[in-house]
């Protein structure tokens, strides 16, 4: 009797861990402007890292899967620009439960969010960073935690961008068990590619390494020949516009 025991409290006492681990406080209770009851659990907070010597908080909205949130994967997106909202772009006009639309503004003070029946939560847990620090509400700060400017080249933002990743899984340990899928569109083409580098050339050991199970970009672009970490690319413009 005593070992099944001594099993049942060691799951207790992980139970418990994982639970305090995760960002209870981070969840939205209801969706700014939306009428109805919210289809799927939506968290949004941030997350402290550092990199290239650089202290700063990516904002992050994570939104669970409507399907099986225990089970299925987590797909994490990544908006192009370099520096567009993947909040505002891919969340609230492609991919996520929500979009804004005419319709939205119609006789609104605030404007109201329609149902996206083709939202990939609907199969998926949804997990995006406003990525590089220094886009929509993600922040680079110095010593003291004031806002400061963030500095960042197409290779630089792989670290960053790895160093959230970890940040994520340290604050939601469950999902480092599900299958990664790394998805996005336009200069991700650039940040994808170079985050997949720094998981598999840096840290082929760690979590993003051992879960990473695909990976899709859309209208990628290739970048500029011969970019350097000191030469940025472009496909808009410089990088940051």
């Amino acid at each position: 009797m005593g070992q099944p025991v001594a099993h049942r409290a060691l799951l207790l006492l992980l139970r418990l861990i994982i639970a305090t681990a995760q960002r209870p406080d981070d969840e939205v209770k209801q969706f700014p402007g939306y009428p109805g009851v919210m289809p799927s659990k939506v968290f949004s907070g941030y997350l402290k890292a550092h990199a290239e010597g650089q202290t700063f908080y990516s904002h992050y909205v994570l939104t669970e899967s409507q399907r099986n949130p225990s089970a299925d994967p987590l797909v994490l997106w990544q908006q192009g620009g370099p520096g567009s909202s993947g909040f505002g772009y891919g969340y609230l006009a492609e991919l996520g439960p929500y979009v804004l639309n005419a319709d939205s503004l119609d006789n609104a003070t605030v404007p109201t969010p329609q149902r996206n029946f083709k939202s990939w939560d609907t199969i998926s847990n949804l997990l995006l960073f406003e990525h590089p620090p220094g886009t929509g509400f993600s922040y680079c700060v110095d010593a003291a935690e004031k806002p400061i400017a963030c500095e960042w080249n197409d290779q630089t933002q792989a670290k960053a961008f790895y160093n959230t990743l970890l940040a994520f899984y340290e604050a939601w340990p469950t999902f480092a068990a599900h299958d990664l899928k790394i998805i996005g569109e336009s200069y991700a083409g650039l940040l994808i590619p170079f985050l997949v580098y720094e998981i598999f050339t840096q840290h082929p050991d760690e979590t993003p390494a051992r879960q990473l199970s695909g990976i899709a970009i859309g209208n990628g672009c290739p970048g500029t020949a011969g970019s350097t970490p000191s030469k940025r690319g472009s496909c808009n413009g410089p990088f940051g516009s």
